[in-house]
């Protein structure tokens, strides 16, 4: 019985998650074929001109139900199977992004919080205040010192791209919105390498970078959000799959162990013997 619920709410998930606009064309087109068939076509007409029309209407909507039960079954269903297979890994990923992430607020002196805020002045305080050519050490995870602060955002970037490189190529594996969002968030990232290199470094702050440090938070907020709300059920169903697999090894295991002490066991008794 709970197998039979859960497949069926997978399966209504995956309806949930067809493009809109293709949800819609298809209830319109089903919507127009009841009005034609039941309503329009039991009423009689002399003009030949309205019956060629509501012929040519209901081929195009029959068309389009056609159409979007073979992209349901031969795109969607596949897409979405993509998407859980790669939930684990995408969401691994984005979690040591987070982390390095919070890593920059911390030594920014940066509280934000999951929604998004007002963060533009906040971060230009924060900026203002701050040395770049003042050294730097990152008590937060690798624990390593910089000479200033250029080199460890060098540093620090280049761990974001990273990541974002990770996650990618895994395009075909991930919904339109995350993807959006990851490519936003890589451009975030790449901004402020741009500006490290293209700039003399004698500024007095880091106010010059607070624009792009603003993008950077904005789009990791977007993107991290995605991931909690939109990828979890995903993010389940990848565990259900591995407890299943986990749990038909172990079987596998129990018989290969039980096949081996019913042989030992055959061995000691003919030794008896």
């Amino acid at each position: 019985m709970k197998q039979i619920i859960k497949t069926d709410a997978k399966f209504v998930r995956r309806i949930k998650k067809i493009p809109k606009e293709i949800s819609c064309i298809f209830f319109s087109s089903i919507f127009l074929i009841l009005v034609i068939e039941l309503w329009l076509k039991n009423i009689e007409t002399s003009i030949k001109l309205f019956f060629t029309i509501g012929n040519i209407v209901l081929n195009v909507c029959y068309s389009i139900i056609a159409a979007s039960i073979f992209f349901f079954v031969n795109q969607h269903l596949p897409k979405e199977k993509k998407i859980v297979k790669t939930s684990r890994y995408i969401t691994n990923r984005m979690m040591h992004f987070h982390y390095e992430i919070q890593s920059l607020q911390s030594i920014l002196k940066l509280k934000i919080r999951f929604k998004l805020e007002d963060l533009s002045g906040k971060i230009e305080s924060c900026c203002s205040q701050i040395n770049p050519n003042e050294k730097i050490k990152d008590t937060s995870y690798s624990n390593q010192s910089f000479k200033n602060w250029y080199d460890y955002l060098e540093f620090k970037t280049a761990k974001f791209i990273k990541y974002l490189d990770d996650i990618l190529p895994f395009y075909e594996g991930m919904n339109n919105d995350l993807l959006e969002s990851l490519l936003n968030l890589k451009d975030s990232v790449r901004l402020i390498q741009y500006k490290l290199e293209e700039n003399p470094r004698n500024f007095k702050d880091l106010s010059y970078l607070s624009k792009e440090f603003e993008n950077l938070f904005e789009n990791h907020l977007k993107s991290n959000k995605i991931i909690r709300v939109n990828y979890k059920h995903y993010w389940d169903e990848s565990n259900e799959i591995l407890n299943k697999e986990n749990e038909k090894r172990d079987l596998e295991k129990k018989d290969i162990q039980s096949n081996k002490n019913k042989k030992l066991e055959e061995r000691l008794k003919k030794d008896k013997k």
